[in-house]
């Protein structure tokens, strides 16, 4: 087993962090409304994004899923996918209010997400 490593840059503490499959990079949701990716064998940050808050007074937490080029997130209302090397938004959807979300890559276009 590898060294335990120190992810940086998020402005306030992580509620969520994920892995790809193949566990060379590590996602994490801030509560500064941020997600990170970090290459984890290279030990470098590889990009930031701002995601929508949470409405004030919302329960459930976002929902985070890595995949090796590709990462989504899910808010109270709106989910959106981004390519993780270029920084383009590939996909944004607007959902009605929900709670507890959770997403999960099924193939390399598709983005599940679960939620009450």
């Amino acid at each position: 087993m590898g060294g335990v490593t120190r992810s940086t840059r998020v402005t306030k503490p992580d509620c969520e962090v994920c892995f790809s499959a193949d566990g060379s990079r590590q996602a994490a949701y801030s509560r500064s409304h941020e997600v990170a990716v970090w290459d984890l064998p290279g030990q470098r940050l590889v990009r930031v994004w701002l995601v929508p808050p949470r409405d004030e007074g919302a329960r459930g937490g976002p929902g985070v899923n890595l995949g090796r080029h590709r990462v989504g997130v899910a808010s109270e209302r709106t989910v959106k996918r981004w390519n993780v090397d270029t920084g383009e938004v590939k996909n944004a959807v607007k959902l009605r209010p929900g709670l507890g979300n959770a997403l999960a890559f099924a193939g390399p276009d598709k983005l599940l997400l679960f939620r009450q």
